[in-house]
Order: structure tokens, then sequence, then C-alpha cells
């Protein structure tokens, strides 16, 4: 699959594609019925078969993989019929948990005649390289497109332009960025669920990009073991997402040259998403950090009330 690939095989992550792909102009002029198109490196397009793709048109999830189909799988006629003929296309599948997996691939050529499926765990790269990518010094056809973006085929939708995720969909991802990053310090999830321009906003310091965010959380952690907040609300419009937080975390290490107290204290903020293209893009953050301060006993307590 390519070195986005081994990523998700060695993080023992899911990854599971199903898409159409081929230059993005001639998938642009003849669109199926109820498809998007994501525009990709090197004038490349494609279109997610997502789950309201495959209700509309009675197609199978990855059926080439798990089904052993050995021809054009049913409904996927129906969908690519617009763009044969046109240029080169192909059908893409690939499904990998943990290291196991493999992908699926049917050509067909200028002329709209097809290949028979071709499965093998590259290709993916062997159809691409048909196609016309260019792989890179760096990089595999697979990644010089940046296919490893998504981890699931449903989210590739988000990224046609003008679409945004339902509101519920939202919430999930900024669920999992908390309960994963922020509870975890899973730093494979910070660049999963994040834009590569993803950049966090702690009040009244200066904006961190991923790998300052990353050693942030890592201190945080290392202050803090057992960090682990609950989110108390949620509330998500467009493509916004405001959360309310809070938890009880010990301080067993040095944390901003405190040397580590033992005492247990309460932690609070609010946090406010924005989301961009199925990520994470930005993030701001204001929480208690004078109450925090108070009880690790840096600051004064405040007085009794009414006092």
């Amino acid at each position: 699959m390519g070195r986005g690939s081994r990523k998700y095989q060695q993080q023992a992550m899911a990854y599971t594609l199903q898409a159409v792909i081929g230059k993005a102009e001639h998938l642009a002029a003849a669109l199926p019925a109820g498809a998007k198109l994501v525009r990709l490196p090197q004038q490349m397009g494609l279109i997610p078969i997502s789950a309201a793709v495959r209700s509309r048109y009675g197609i199978l999830s990855v059926p080439l993989i798990d089904e052993g189909i050995t021809s054009v799988p049913p409904g996927l006629h129906d969908l690519v019929h617009p763009l044969v003929g046109g240029g080169a296309i192909a059908y893409v599948e690939a499904e990998f948990f943990g290291g196991d997996g493999t992908q699926a691939y049917i050509l067909w050529d200028q002329h709209g005649e097809h290949s028979a499926p071709v499965l093998h765990p590259s290709a993916i790269n062997e159809v691409l390289r048909r196609l016309g990518v260019k792989r890179t010094e760096t990089t595999d056809e697979f990644d010089a497109v940046d296919l490893a973006r998504h981890r699931h085929t449903d989210r590739w939708q988000y990224d046609a332009r003008g679409e945004l995720m339902p509101t519920d969909d939202v919430k999930a991802l900024v669920s999992e960025f908390i309960e994963k990053v922020w509870n975890k310090a899973d730093m494979a999830a910070l660049d999963e669920l994040t834009l590569a321009t993803y950049t966090y906003h702690l009040g009244g310091q200066p904006a961190r990009d991923r790998a300052a965010m990353q050693q942030f959380v890592q201190a945080v952690h290392v202050a803090f073991p057992d960090w682990r907040v609950q989110i108390q609300t949620i509330v998500a419009e467009g493509d916004s997402v405001a959360v309310q937080w809070n938890g009880r975390v010990t301080h067993q290490g040095p944390f901003q040259g405190l040397p580590p107290t033992g005492k247990a204290i309460d932690v609070a903020g609010i946090n406010l998403y924005l989301i961009q293209d199925g990520k994470i893009a930005q993030e701001w953050e204001q929480m208690d950090s004078l109450g925090m301060l108070q009880q690790l006993g840096v600051l004064p307590a405040p007085p009794p009330q009414g006092k």
C-alpha cells in the first residue's frame, strides 16, 4: 500500500478505501449522480464510494476483497457508466487492520475496456502508475496523491468543496480527539485527526503546530500521569465545535518549573475546534489556570466566600 498504509499497519489502525480514481477534469466532467469529487495532487481526482453512494447504486462494501467477486461488482457498472470511455479510470479497494489486509482494483482504459479484478498488497500503487501517477524520491504513488489522508472512505466526502460534516460526525471527531490525544497522549491520533497545518492556541501563549502540540501533551502527561478529562457539554454548528470539560488529576511530575507536589487537583476548561476537510484544523483553549495554580500552592488560595 504505500508509506501511508505502513503507518496504519504499524499503529494497528483500521484503513478502508473504496473509490473511483482518475484524472480530476475527466471525473468532474461526467460526475455520476449523487457522487462527490475530491481533487488530489498530480491533477488526479477521487470519487469516494461512501455509504450513501453504495446505498444509491446497490454496491457492497469492498466486494472484491470481502466477497471474492471476480468481475465488475453489481451496481458498480451504473456508477462508472458516465465515466467510461472518456479516459482511463480505476475502481480501487483497500482494507487493512493491524497489519493484515490487501488491496484490489479494476481498470477501465480510454476505450472503455476493463481489466479483471486484481488483488495484492500493492495493487493501488500498481494501478496509480498505470493512471500516470509519478512517485517521488521520498514517496510511492499512494502517498504521492495523499491517499493516507483519511482512514475511512466516508471521511473523503467531506473534502469535496463546500461540504460540511454532519453535526453528529463533527462531535464524534472532536470526542475522539479529546479521548485519544488529550486523555491517552496518542500522537498517532494527533496526526490522523488533524490537518498537517493544525494549530493549537492556549490563551496567552504562542500558537503551537503539530510538533509543538505533541511536546505539550507529552509534558502534561509527565506532570499528570492520570490526566483524564470528561466532556460535560459539546455543541456543534457548521464547521465549529465547542466543548466544556473537567477532570481531577494528580501532580506527580514537574510542571512549568514546579516539582511534583502529589496533590490531586480539579481542572476545567472550554475548547473551540474548527473543522476543515473532515479533520481538525485549529483548536483554541481557555482553562482555569488560576484555579489550577492556586490548588498547586503556586498562588494563594482565594479567601473564603463572604470574607
